[in-house]
């Protein structure tokens, strides 16, 4: 989701359920894009509880850039959980409909498409 543009993601571990709610707070208050990997360990067929255990490390801050996060997100000898990335760029709805509500208040179409015409222009 990194690579994908999200503003803000995070891993959880459901192990840690008081440090997950913190994620999942953080996420819901993010003004953008949030996404969070919610670790969940397969009780059924391998018992990976022990697993999970050992490799999750709670991170004490978010990667200050996007490759930083990259790498973070790709390790393999450890599981970082808490945000691994947050950023802030402009809101899509916002930059598209400013205050306007478009559920109370439909924009006529051409309107619609010149604005994301606009957005999308380099």
């Amino acid at each position: 989701m990194l690579e994908a543009g999200a503003s803000f993601v995070a891993r959880g571990y459901v192990g840690k359920l008081e440090h997950l709610a913190d994620v999942m707070v953080q996420a819901l208050e993010h003004k953008g894009f949030s996404f969070i990997n919610v670790l969940q360990p397969c009780v059924s067929f391998n018992n990976t509880y022990k697993i999970y255990n050992e490799l999750v490390e709670i991170l004490e801050e978010s990667a200050a850039t996007l490759d930083e996060a990259l790498t973070m997100s790709r390790r393999t000898d450890r599981l970082p959980i808490g945000v691994i990335y947050r950023s802030e760029r402009p809101i899509y709805h916002k930059e598209l409909y400013g205050d306007w509500n478009p559920i109370t208040r439909r924009q006529p179409r051409d309107e619609r498409l010149q604005k994301v015409k606009d957005l999308l222009a380099p």
